[in-house]
């Protein structure tokens, strides 16, 4: 089967995405990745930490709150894939570290339920509002509270304590 573009950035296949940016640069901004989702390229390169592809994409001005039909940013799927390089990058771009999913989660919310604790620094540092309920009336601090003692599988290794994310939360 034929890669669109979308697994190319996902992939990490910047050569595929370069030519068929440059056959449709309409591309962009789609939501190729995934029908369902309606993921952009700079969402699924975030997510799946294609820094390489996030500097190409951002150096052809892609759109850094580019939403997928979630309400997911860019930052979300940086966070999400605990990216913190591309965190970083995106924020430097000027994404909005307040952006709010359908769900009402900003980043910080996502970065503290999964207990990210350079994440949530990071986006602190970046003005991140610790105060956003999400649309269970949620603050970061207490989702992050709320799933003390959940398992997440696949979110990567190292996980900090719950008293750490409080006290950068406080």
């Amino acid at each position: 089967a034929a890669v669109n573009i979308g697994q190319a950035a996902a992939y990490g296949e910047l050569s595929l995405v370069q030519s068929m940016l440059e056959q449709d640069a309409e591309l962009i901004n789609f939501g190729a990745q995934d029908p369902t989702q309606g993921w952009s390229l700079l969402w699924a390169a975030a997510f799946w930490k294609r820094g390489e592809i996030v500097e190409y994409l951002l150096a052809q001005n892609a759109d850094v709150n580019a939403a997928t039909r979630r309400g997911e940013t860019p930052l979300h799927g940086a966070v999400m894939g605990e990216a913190r390089a591309i965190v970083e990058r995106l924020l430097r771009q000027g994404a909005d570290v307040n952006a709010q999913a359908d769900n009402g989660m900003t980043a910080l919310h996502r970065a503290a339920w999964q207990r990210s604790t350079e994440i949530v620094s990071l986006l602190l540092i970046h003005g991140a509002d610790n105060s956003i309920k999400d649309k269970n009336g949620l603050s970061p601090m207490q989702l992050a509270t709320a799933a003390e003692g959940a398992t997440i599988e696949g979110w990567g290794q190292a996980k900090a304590s719950l008293s750490e994310i409080v006290q950068l939360l406080q």
